[in-house]
């Protein structure tokens, strides 16, 4: 999975794969849409942060704190209530990791 980190794959392409009935699918779609800037994702992240695994929840807040935008602090904060704990703890790294990127995102 991590030499798939080298390529940026198109949002597109990882859509079929965040939909799919199969949960290992969506985890890795979820990894794999969380790349620095890669704002077109933050749609499809916002989905897969309400999967009833609590893998792929925890994957896609994650990623959301990788992109690093704006954007995803609301959903960010409705998940901070989220009944798993490593979901919660998640969340607390993605908005650290929004809070410290580069300023450029934060223009409204």
């Amino acid at each position: 999975m991590n030499k798939l980190f080298i390529y940026n794959i198109p949002t597109q392409y990882l859509i079929p794969m965040a939909e799919s009935d199969n949960r290992d699918y969506r985890k890795a779609a979820a990894i794999l849409l969380g790349q620095k800037d890669k704002f077109d994702a933050i749609k499809v992240l916002k989905k897969l942060c309400y999967d009833n695994i609590e893998d792929v929840r925890r994957e896609a807040v994650l990623s959301l704190g990788r992109i690093g935008h704006i954007d995803a602090i609301p959903i960010l904060r409705e998940k901070m209530n989220d009944k798993h704990y490593q979901v919660r703890v998640a969340v607390v790294k993605a908005l650290g990791n929004i809070y410290t990127a580069p300023l450029k995102t934060w223009t409204l």
